[in-house]
């Protein structure tokens, strides 16, 4: 069942633009939705999130106060952000072949819907959501979370 799973995924993510692996690039997912308050920050440069986009591992994701973005990883996780929020995906890697499974995502400040995808269905303890507060281990069930920035 499992096997059949993988095909399935590996059909749809090749379909939809996403290799499984590339040996020259680190890119783990794209952008699905955004608005014009949207923004990613890479190695320090500000662009503004557009369908299609492609994520990178180490790649912030902000909104502004008016802002939305919604992406999908790799392995069919889904997450979307409301106004004024701010995520960077520290650490991914999505090879069951090499059981190679690992998420994890550091949610800075604002609102974060999650949907959970294949790694966590292969392996719940390799998918972690930190806040400014606590960390969430997932599970198969989709939350909504929200954190206010951190307080000095």
């Amino acid at each position: 069942m499992k096997i059949i799973r993988i095909l399935v995924l590996s059909i749809f993510l090749m379909l939809h633009g996403l290799p499984l692996c590339s040996a020259d690039s680190i890119f783990i997912g794209i952008i699905k939705t955004a608005n014009q308050d949207a923004f990613v920050i890479r190695k320090g440069e500000t662009m503004a999130a557009s369908v299609n986009m492609r994520i990178m591992i180490g790649d912030v994701l902000k909104t502004g106060p008016n802002g939305a973005v919604g992406f999908i990883l790799k392995d069919d996780t889904v997450m979307s952000m409301g106004p004024g929020s701010q995520i960077v995906i520290s650490e991914f890697a999505f090879d069951p072949v090499a059981k190679k499974l690992s998420l994890i995502a550091r949610l800075l400040h604002g609102s974060l819907t999650y949907l959970p995808g294949q790694i966590v269905k292969l392996s719940p303890e390799a998918v972690r959501l930190e806040t400014p507060v606590a960390a969430i281990s997932m599970a198969e069930t989709p939350f909504l979370v929200k954190a206010d920035e951190e307080k000095q």
